[in-house]
């Protein structure tokens, strides 16, 4: 039989093995073929002792109040975006991003934005349109190019780049895997960050980035690169953290060289001529920390809360 102590032992090794495995989760309906995703923790950021010592909740409440537009908007559909909504996550595949949904997560009442949105409809036909595919209210957003979203109940909102992108999502996703560079990439973030982004990085989009591989200094930093996960995190600092995925040690340990080498140039090039503005720029400088090891290169900044105040200082 388990003893009390080896029950407490085991208890406390997969407390342990779950906590250093924790790493974010997409939203069920995100597309298999993603090769991108964004997220932003909207209640948490609201939320952080950072902007609550600022008030920014406050002023954006005033905003809101000072509006009557935004004031008539809100009460039509019961929703006040500073209480209600979660978090919004987007989705791109491409290059140019060209199929993309976005998946908003808060507090809805269902029947009253259908009900705002099908008024709207019949105000401006030009702009949006209404229509049914089965059980589904569909909402087609006329512009340069069209998006269509949908309501899924009183806690989800999905806007995608196409009809068919849309009704796959709303039907549970596309199925399958994400590609597996994207889901590495997420093991380097929580999903409880203010924001986080991660990508995995195709021959296409270096492509892209490099001109077509004319620009030789970004094509040597961008060629091995797999993946990229960044983050920014606002509690009472402000912390930056992006981790850079490359084909093998060597690649890693060449482009932390490369970032370093840029990094003491920054130093170089600091203004002399104002003495507060040297003195910041100098303490972010070195709070910036570039490390490699392995197969990866970690990028992290902390902005504390004097860095920001001098920051605004420097601004009156």
């Amino acid at each position: 039989m388990l003893s009390i102590r080896n029950a407490s032992l085991l208890a406390l090794a997969l407390t342990l093995g779950l906590a250093g495995s924790v790493h974010a989760a997409p939203e069920k309906l995100t597309p298999a073929d993603a090769d991108a995703i964004v997220v932003v923790n909207v209640k948490q950021i609201l939320d952080s002792a950072l902007l609550k010592k600022y008030n920014v909740p406050g002023l954006l409440q005033g905003v809101i109040e000072g509006s009557s537009e935004a004031q008539e908007i809100t009460k039509a559909l019961n929703f006040d975006p500073l209480k209600d909504l979660d978090s919004i996550q987007i989705s791109g595949t491409g290059v140019a991003q060209e199929s993309g949904l976005v998946i908003v997560k808060g507090n809805f009442d269902q029947t009253k934005v259908e009900a705002a949105l099908a008024e709207h409809a019949k105000k401006e036909p030009e702009k949006l349109k209404v229509s049914k595919e089965g059980a589904l209210t569909l909402f087609e957003m006329k512009g340069q190019q069209n998006s269509y979203g949908t309501v899924l109940g009183k806690d989800t909102i999905v806007i995608a780049t196409s009809k068919d992108s849309l009704l796959k999502a709303a039907k549970g996703g596309v199925g399958g895997a994400l590609n597996k560079d994207l889901t590495k990439a997420l093991t380097r973030v929580t999903g409880k960050e203010s924001f986080y982004a991660v990508a995995r990085i195709t021959d296409e989009m270096k492509d892209k980035a490099t001109d077509g591989g004319k620009n030789k200094q970004a094509k040597e930093i961008l060629g091995p690169l797999v993946s990229a996960a960044a983050s920014l995190n606002i509690t009472s600092d402000v912390v930056f953290n992006t981790v850079l995925e490359t084909k093998d040690d060597d690649s890693a340990e060449k482009l932390g060289m490369q970032l370093n080498g840029l990094k003491s140039l920054a130093g170089l090039l600091t203004p002399q001529d104002n003495k507060n503005q040297k003195e910041l720029i100098e303490q972010v400088i070195k709070q910036l920390k570039i490390t490699a090891s392995g197969t990866t290169v970690t990028i992290n900044l902390k902005i504390t809360d004097e860095m920001i105040q001098k920051a605004m200082m420097l601004n009156r």
